[in-house]
């Protein structure tokens, strides 16, 4: 386990005092290891799992005997609500059911199957070199019909407003030069389009979808399983693929880096994105409006982290996604050629 990992269990012990990691170890080796497997004079090893949640500790529960399968146990400050639940649902066996337990010393314990797969986050670090082409292409695929799956029809909602993210911009010294202006105009832009935007599917969209949450296997590049849906709610495709510029660049100590062969990654995304949505009985027309929900989730997702990141990173991250925004490149283009 990283030193980040165990931060993680560090700090979610260190924040409910009632109880230690051993505590929590004893409790699964007397009581749950019986109740869930029944299986007197077994012997099981109780093993922190290598990757954690920001609000929750979890464990693994490994049979010393090969035919016996393992579970997972996590415990948490609040309660799962209904988003885990949907999405077993809507996504299967990529999603596991979370069964609960109980409580212990005023935790809330769950335990559901354990999948098997390595976090995407933790190949792509480990990589010596690019992943094989085939191999990316595969997990993208993967991830076009998670993001689609289980789409339904948009429902009346607010007015569009992006009154919060105005009184930020306003109020935040910008280091990063015409960033705000390019901003500024592309909540203008977002504004426009608001009929289309109101138009656009819904699904249940995964507020963390980073590639730590989502696990593969290392041999195909398939996802094996999705974690951490708690609090997930549905809001219209493409709120949440600002994720997805994790797989097409990485930032670097100068800003962010698109990888070599990103325009054809991002196409082959949107081209299995628009086959996915058709499935679910959907036009292609139907995600007209796609790239500035996108816009729309990025400015939602990163704005905010200019006040909570002390280290100027989120300016880096808001001026690599504006760059690769269709209608801001062509903005540009437009300008360039009335200057000419």
């Amino acid at each position: 386990m990283d030193i980040y990992q165990q931060s993680r269990i560090k700090e979610f012990f260190s924040q409910y005092s009632r109880v230690c990691q051993e505590d929590c170890h004893r409790f699964v080796r007397n009581v749950l290891v019986r109740q869930l497997y029944q299986l007197p004079g077994a012997s099981f090893d109780v093993e922190p799992s290598d990757y954690q949640g920001c609000f929750s500790y979890t464990c693994i529960i490994k049979p010393q005997n090969p035919a016996s399968a393992s579970i997972v146990i996590q415990f948490r400050y609040e309660p799962l609500v209904w988003s885990m639940e949907k999405a077993n649902q809507i996504h299967g066996k990529l999603v596991p059911q979370a069964r609960s337990e109980g409580c212990f010393e005023g935790l809330f314990m769950y335990a559901s199957q354990f999948i098997p797969g390595t976090p995407y986050a933790a190949v792509l670090m480990a990589a010596e070199q690019d992943l094989p082409q085939n191999h990316r292409l595969t997990t993208i695929s993967d991830l076009a019909d998670i993001v689609a799956r289980g789409a339904k029809r948009p429902i009346p909602s607010q007015p569009l407003s992006v009154s919060k993210i105005e009184s930020i911009i306003d109020n935040y010294s910008f280091k990063i030069r015409n960033l705000k202006s390019r901003i500024l105009f592309c909540l203008s832009e977002i504004q426009q389009h608001s009929a289309s935007l109101a138009k656009l599917p819904i699904v249940l969209t995964h507020i963390d979808l980073t590639p730590f949450n989502y696990l593969i296997d290392e041999s195909s590049g398939h996802i094996t399983g999705v974690l951490d849906w708690d609090g997930a709610y549905y809001l219209p495709i493409g709120h949440n693929f600002h994720f997805i510029e994790q797989l097409l660049g990485n930032m670097t100590r100068d800003g962010w880096e698109d990888i070599e062969d990103r325009h054809m990654l991002e196409s082959f995304f949107y081209a299995r994105l628009r086959q996915q949505i058709v499935s679910e009985g959907f036009e292609e027309d139907d995600l007209e409006a796609i790239e500035y929900e996108k816009a729309l989730g990025n400015l939602t997702y990163y704005i905010p982290k200019l006040l909570e990141w002390k280290d100027g990173k989120a300016e880096k991250y808001l001026e690599g996604f504006l760059r690769n925004l269709s209608f801001l490149k062509i903005s540009e283009q437009d300008k360039s050629s009335r200057c000419i």
